[in-house]
């Protein structure tokens, strides 16, 4: 990591692809799993280890999902029951009726 740069700056130019981060595309090691786990139990966030580690922040996350340490907010989520009705609250829609009827739309059809 250049010392001249703060750590909001180099994580800019990593998301933006400017710059690669040292262990990009590298597995991971028993040592680093172990580091990371200490780190995030710890409290640190994802960018904060990501630099530490020299990683992507994604790469950070899939590990930490991985590792079963962070919950993974795109898990399958149990489906509402009626699902085929308007979801906004107060809607005076029917279950099955179409869009246009729900007051807070505006229909074309």
């Amino acid at each position: 990591m250049d010392d001249s740069m703060t750590p909001k700056e180099l994580m800019k130019l990593y998301r933006n692809g400017k710059l690669t981060p040292e262990h990009y595309g590298d597995y991971w090691n028993d040592e680093d799993r172990q580091q990371l786990k200490g780190m995030f139990r710890e409290g640190e966030g994802l960018s904060e280890i990501a630099l530490r580690l020299e990683r992507s922040e994604s790469s950070v996350f899939q590990q930490l999902v991985s590792m079963e340490l962070f919950a993974d907010s795109r898990a399958s989520r149990a489906k509402r029951k009626g699902s085929a009705g308007c979801r906004c609250e107060g809607c005076s829609a029917r279950e099955g009726e179409r869009p246009c009827y729900c007051p807070f739309l505006t229909c074309t059809e």
